[in-house]
């Protein structure tokens, strides 16, 4: 009987190369479902962050919207909506230097929220309308996001 007839299985080499490339396949794909979920983490930020300004936005626009631009004022990080025919109770916007933004009504001691998580609040007016600036910064520090939002709300009524 001859030994090398009754040759049979895989040899150490054979075994620890197929090992070593399943280990790097592995690790590869490790890596890219890990950057996979990083990406969408921090692109579930990004739209949340979208969401919560342009609700801001509308809000804001709503009072702006029915204002003229003699009854707004636009000073330090506050908009102000002075009463008219069309809304009976003054609206003021205001940072309050905790990353919030709040709406006070006629103004009441509590405001209502619309907004977390604000770096600054800039609205400027202008002839026709308000030029608001709005830059939030998240507060996952795996995201690293700052969004900057700049809208112009025309007013309808014209002086």
């Amino acid at each position: 009987m001859n030994p090398s007839d009754n040759k049979k299985g895989f040899t150490l080499i054979e075994l620890m190369l197929t090992m070593a490339s399943s280990s790097i396949l592995i690790l590869l794909v490790g890596i890219i479902l890990f950057m996979g979920y990083r990406s969408w983490r921090v692109n579930g930020h990004y739209v949340q962050l979208q969401r919560d300004t342009a609700l801001a936005v509308r809000i804001m626009s709503e009072g702006v919207r029915e204002s003229t631009t003699n009854e707004i004022i636009a000073v330090n990080g506050s908009l102000t909506l002075a009463p008219n025919e069309v809304r009976s109770a003054e609206l003021k916007y205001m940072a309050d230097g905790t990353g919030t933004l709040i709406r006070y009504v006629d103004g009441a001691e509590n405001g209502l929220i619309i907004l977390k998580g604000l770096e600054s609040f800039t609205p400027e007016l202008q002839e026709d309308g308000v030029l608001l600036q709005i830059v939030m910064q998240d507060d996952d520090p795996d995201a690293d996001i700052t969004m900057t939002t700049r809208t112009f709300i025309n007013t309808r009524n014209r002086l």
